[in-house]
């Protein structure tokens, strides 16, 4: 496992633990603060949680805020949602790029290990 996917999981189960706590009737709301949504954690502070109706709503929504705020941050920092510097240049030597007639071998081979046929997804 790599750090990036327990650094999510840690912000998953964070996020839960502060929905649960909102449920006892304070602090509800701090989920949202937490992940980034300011303006409707403050309004789930003062109406607790819309009287409890967006608190548990919010239980199911919660995986996709954490999942925004990442990409969020992730973006605020200069990275591709995927993690990869945005400024980051890729160079032309660095990328393989087959000739025609290679591609070619190489899915005459695929098709000839599969018994003759090969789809698309395959090719």
């Amino acid at each position: 496992m790599n750090v990036e996917s327990n650094n999510k999981k840690d912000r998953i189960f964070i996020s839960y633990m502060l929905n649960v706590v909102g449920f006892f009737g304070f602090l509800s709301g701090l989920h949202r603060i937490y992940n980034g949504k300011t303006g409707t954690g403050l309004l789930w502070l003062c109406t607790f949680g819309v009287f409890g109706v967006g608190q548990f709503i919010d239980l199911f929504l919660i995986s996709n805020m954490v999942e925004e705020h990442d990409q969020k941050l992730r973006l605020k920092a200069g990275l591709s949602p995927l993690g990869v510097p945005l400024t980051q240049a890729a160079v032309a030597s660095q990328v393989y790029q087959p000739s025609g007639d290679q591609l070619m071998v190489k899915l005459l081979e695929a098709a000839e290990s599969r018994g003759g046929t090969l789809t698309v997804t395959q090719g």
